[in-house]
């Protein structure tokens, strides 16, 4: 494998940069794209790892950044303590998985035949591992564990004569024989002795050459040289190209937030960073021999610099795509962040200033070069290529074994003496092939030491026999085969293995409770158009969001409403450019890219407030601007300090200790320079006579821009009719319509939280969802759409009347948008549907402050509500609101599955009438957004929680902000790209229960299978299990759970389960 690492020609042609940009392109689908924190889009971390199996993207995961995929075994050991899991459902998840066979034969003991998947199940609940000799001997001898009682010595006994041991059991067993100290010193003496000797010398010549080729085999995947040099002499490099890349990329990439912007970001930046870094002296700290000239000699364009890296450290082409993708992986959410920008041609930022992964790997690979050619130099006088350093190492088979046990901390006790002090000490100190003589010498004294195999075997057998409850008599009569094959049985499932099965009992409990409570449920008959009878008070229809299940609960229990759920943007994707703004939001899941925009204006007889706003916000931006820089400037800001210093002392007691109250004086304050304005929103598109009428004035580019985006303005008529066909046919709002139909967005409102847009609407792009509830609305009252949809089969009522709300998930408080719309005739109406989502408000605030720390206990609905609105201005408040945390399941049914269930605020909850959608129309465009955006967010919580300091972002309390789309853990470091550890965290409690998605799916099995057959991305999340599916038939009232291949298992479900579980 070694003569593979020759170096390539110098020459590099265009077939060279295309292949370079292909591998760069493959090695990126390992990296989830970074969202700007403004409008922060939930993602998968492990998306680009979703067409492989749950458990192998995991696998992979692990080795390219560490992270774990599984909590720790003893956390579901606490899970089986409480009952939410239980020992049948290890047994099921161990032959789903494929484990509980028996490939050694039957095993007999004294009669009796042990399954082996109580074995298993001994093992998964126990962790029945082997002891590591010093460990056994220190509790053989000073704890004396196996004469704690008689039948425990017995036991022992059995067991050490089953497997043979009995004869080499050493006399320390009984608490006898010679002080551990004059054991030491004899086996010291005799470790120097052994490791001098030829059969020893050749032995470690062997395992270093042998350890030597798997390593140079996992270059790439594996590690990069950087990182091989790193581990092999103890210097950081991989640090090092980080911190450089961080100082590079937070100083191009800032969005305004610095005081200083660097010079030359227009041309992108590799050029960017080798113009300054030409000039930098930050290199020679770095150890780089004349960093500043070998900047100004690298190639001008960055493919051609990154190939010429690559093959001076002896990358082979067809390695660049794995070794790529490992230099990704070690700064994930800036590799995330540039991945973004590079494909959001649009962003205002990257029009500005370009980056590229090309541009990024350009700038990272040559410093990985160059370190790497440092440390080689410095270590062991070679060059530095992958080539020269094997071919070293071939010479020094001995030191490279030792090198790479030190860097393992795989030293055992008796050896650490020895050990070199320094790790880039040169070779021709024979102190490194001595040492690694040493280490494999006590691999071979470990291998013969009768206590290793009493610690490996014995110990586990014995541990085994107890928990299968085997008499001393039952071990006896046992063959050797037998007890070989009990322990192959645990070799086969090692503790590494276990965290699928736990997942997998756990989500199957999970999974039964639910599903038994909607087998239960009284209001689960599928036919059962609404709890109320003829026509409803009101309609209301709210995001699917796991935080308005309990709204929607509430709402219903107070009044006669029907309630429905859908996707937070409505069906409408919209470009959304807001009074005063300057740049559009696309207000839709990230998977839409929004053709049209809509504009708000000052309503008729509302310019002159419309100017005053504009006037105001003009002001308030030179203000803030003119602080800032104040801030910011190193003699002004002393100034600043003695002029403004009591007026920001007054403001930071007030938020601290009156946060409510603070708000509120703030809102007047503002409002008093920036007064609100009665806006309307343009929702039909320009004809094309009139779009040309209002650019007439202009110069001739600048008349085209502007045509264009007067163009994108909009919706045509036929537009509008097709949004609001698809919506109500895809939510099954289809009659009989009430008077009043509520059409509810979402937002959340907190302070100093840099993740706020976090507990957004997610199918709003991480925005308030407001503007689309108000285009829905607008639509859906328009005559011209009626008449569209009346022609569609669509009658809506001409007393009908859809108005919008916003609620604020982090107060409960909704609020009524463009209000002043509303008809005299139905005032009152909505009069009454105020009064009860008032109600259903202080509930729900209620219900939520039982779940959030430091909440008081008992509070009446009234004062909740006071709490959550002191919650949300608290600016040390690190938990405003639970946003998402803890979902678990998402639902697509008719809402008389669900009616009258309190499903814990874990649900998304989406409606759907399987009737109304013969060719699953409907059904496809749920599963294909509306599921994907819910799995996205399933597994940021998900991964955010059994792993937060790898996919979450730790600690709020050390967050810093920088660049300001982005945060840092204190000044420096990755970009934090998951959830925060108080969002899935309560203290040292995990508060999210990782899950992956549940997905219930209320129509018939087949029609599920067409669609997902039609989808290769249902399909690599159904098949690889990154989603639970489970089918509701609504024609047999049966449940079939989803097997990966298009098959369909039947559930058996018992509704009696739904007393005695809570989902």
């Amino acid at each position: 494998m070694t003569d593979e690492l020759v170096l390539q020609p110098d020459t590099i042609t265009d077939v060279h940069r295309q292949r370079v940009l292909a591998a760069i392109a493959l090695a990126s689908e390992a990296v989830a794209p970074f969202y700007p924190m403004r409008t922060f889009i939930h993602h998968n971390p492990l998306h680009g790892l979703e067409h492989l199996p749950f458990d192998e993207a995991i696998r992979k995961a692990r080795i390219l950044g560490g992270g774990r995929g599984y909590m720790a075994n003893e956390e579901y050991r606490g899970l089986l303590v409480g009952g939410r899991i239980k020992i049948d459902d290890l047994r099921d998840a161990i032959l789903r998985l494929g484990h509980g066979r028996n490939e050694g034969g039957e095993v007999i003991a004294g009669g009796r035949r042990i399954d082996p998947l109580d074995v298993q199940v001994c093992h998964i609940v126990h962790e029945i591992v082997p002891i590591e000799p010093e460990i056994f001997r220190d509790l053989v001898r000073k704890k004396g564990v196996l004469r704690e009682s008689r039948i425990a010595s017995e036991l022992w006994s059995a067991v050490l004569d089953v497997l043979e041991l009995a004869g080499t059991a050493p006399a320390g067993l009984n608490g006898q024989g010679v002080a551990d100290e004059e054991e030491g010193v004899e086996r010291e003496a005799m470790l120097m002795a052994a490791a001098e000797t030829d059969a020893v010398k050749a032995a470690a010549v062997s395992a270093g050459l042998e350890l030597l080729v798997d390593d140079l085999g996992r270059i790439g995947e594996g590690m990069t040289a950087g990182e091989w040099c790193g581990r092999l002499t103890g210097v950081d490099i991989v640090g090092s190209i980080n911190r450089e890349m961080i100082k590079w990329c937070s100083a191009f990439l800032d969005q305004g937030i610095a005081m200083w912007a660097p010079p030359g970001r227009e041309k992108g930046f590799y050029a960017f960073w080798r113009e300054l870094a030409a000039r930098d002296f930050s290199g020679r700290f770095l150890g780089i021999r004349g960093f500043r000239g070998q900047v100004k000699r690298l190639p001008v364009l960055p493919e051609d610099a990154l190939i010429e890296s690559m093959r001076a450290l002896g990358v082979r082409d067809k390695n660049w795509t794995e070794y790529l993708e490992r230099h990704l992986a070690h700064l994930p959410g800036w590799a995330g962040f540039v991945k973004w920008r590079s494909e959001s041609h649009d962003y205002r930022w990257q029009r500005l200033y370009p980056i590229e992964m090309v541009k990024y790997l350009a700038v990272r690979m040559f410093y990985e070069r160059r370190l790497v050619e440092a440390c080689c130099r410095d270590a062991w006088g070679v060059e530095g290529d992958l080539h020269s350093l094997a071919a070293h190492f071939r010479v020094h088979p001995e030191e490279y074994l030792a090198r790479r046990r030190t860097a393992d901390a795989n030293v055992p006790a008796a050896a650490s003496p020895h050990q070199p002090a320094d790790g880039r000490k040169p070779s021709s100190d024979r102190a490194w092939a001595r040492f690694g003589r040493i280490l494999h010498s006590c691999d071979e004294n470990t291998r013969r030491d009768p206590w290793s195999a009493l610690g490996r075997d014995a110990w586990r057998l014995f541990r085994l026999a107890q928990f299968l409850s085997l008499s001393p008599g039952e071990v006896r009569t046992m063959s050797l085969r037998d007890a070989r094959a009990l322990l192959s049985i645990l070799d086969r499932l090692p503790p590494d293995a276990h965290g699928p099965i736990w997942l997998e009992a756990h989500e199957a409990h999970y999974r039964d409770a639910l599903l038994s409570r909607l087998s239960a449920n009284s209001g689960c008959d599928p036919g059962a158009p609404s709890r109320s009878r003829g026509r409803p008070l009101t309609q209301a229809i709210f995001c699917i969001d796991v935080r308005s299940e309990g709204l929607r609960r509430h709402l219903e229990a107070v009044g006669d409403h029907e309630t429905f759920g859908f996707a937070g943007f409505f069906g409408v994707p919209i470009g959304f450019r807001g009074f005063g703004q300057h740049e559009d939001s696309a207000l839709c899941p990230v998977l839409i890219k929004p053709k049209c925009v809509v504009v708000e204006w000052p309503r008729a007889g509302a310019e002159s407030e419309g100017e005053r706003m504009l006037q105001g916000h003009a002001w308030d931006g030179i203000v803030h601007g003119l602080v800032q820089r104040l801030e910011r400037h190193f003699a002004a800001s002393y100034a600043l300090v003695d002029l403004l210093g009591g007026f920001f002392g007054l403001s930071l007691v007030g938020r601290t200790f009156f946060p409510a109250a603070s708000r509120r004086l703030a809102s007047r304050v503002h409002h008093a320079v920036v007064p609100p304005a009665v806006t309307q929103l343009t929702v039909s598109k320009l004809g094309r006579k009139e779009a040309e009428e209002l650019v007439a004035g202009l110069d001739q580019p600048d008349r085209a821009a502007r045509l264009e985006r007067l163009g994108a303005q909009g919706f045509t008529k036929a537009e509008q009719a097709l949004y609001m066909e698809t919506g109500l046919r895809t939510m099954g709002l289809t009659g009989p319509f009430a008077r009043l139909i509520l059409v509810c967005a979402h937002g959340s409102e907190s302070t100093n939280n840099p993740y706020a847009a976090a507990l957004d609407c997610g199918a709003c792009g991480g925005n308030h969802g407001g503007p689309n509830a108000r285009v829905f609305a607008m639509l859906a009252n328009r005559p011209s759409v009626r008449t569209s949809l009346r022609e569609r089969g669509l009658d809506i009522p001409g007393d009908t009347w859809f108005i919008a709300a916003q609620h604020n998930t982090t107060t409960d408080e909704i609020e009524i948008l463009d209000e002043c719309d509303c008809p005299e005739t139905h005032k009152e109406d909505l009069r009454m549907l105020c009064r009860d989502l008032d109600e259903a408000g202080a509930r729900q605030a209620q219900e939520r402050c039982g779940r959030l720390p430091g909440s008081p206990a008992r509070l009446t609905p009234r004062a909740a509500l006071r709490h959550v609105l002191h919650r949300s201005a608290d600016l040390a408040q690190v938990r405003p609101e639970w946003g998402l945390s803890n979902n678990a399941a998402f639902i697509v049914a008719h809402r008389s599955l669900t009616l009258g269930l309190d499903l814990g605020g874990r649900v998304f909850l989406h409606s759907y009438d399987w009737r109304r959608d013969a060719k699953g129309t409907a059904l496809e465009v749920i599963m294909t957004a509306p599921l994907i955006v819910g799995e996205w967010i399933n597994m940021e919580h998900y991964f955010s929680s059994v792993d937060n300091k790898v996919y979450g972002s730790d600690s709020k309390v050390i967050h810093n902000v920088v660049g300001g789309f982005g945060v840092m853990l204190g000044s420096g470091g990755d970009l934090q790209t998951g959830l925060p550890r108080q969002t899935v965290m309560a203290g040292e409690a995990r508060y999210h229960d990782p899950l992956r998605l549940l997905t219930v799916i209320e129509a018939p099995a087949d029609r599920i299978e067409e669609i997902i057959r039609r989808h290769h991305i249902l399909q690599h999340l159904f098949d690889n299990r990154w989603v639970n599916l489970v089918s509701l038939d609504p024609r047999t009232e049966t449940f079939h759970r989803y097997l990966p291949g298009f098959a369909w298992e039947r559930l058996a479900v018992d509704p009696g389960c739904a007393r005695r579980h809570s989902a």
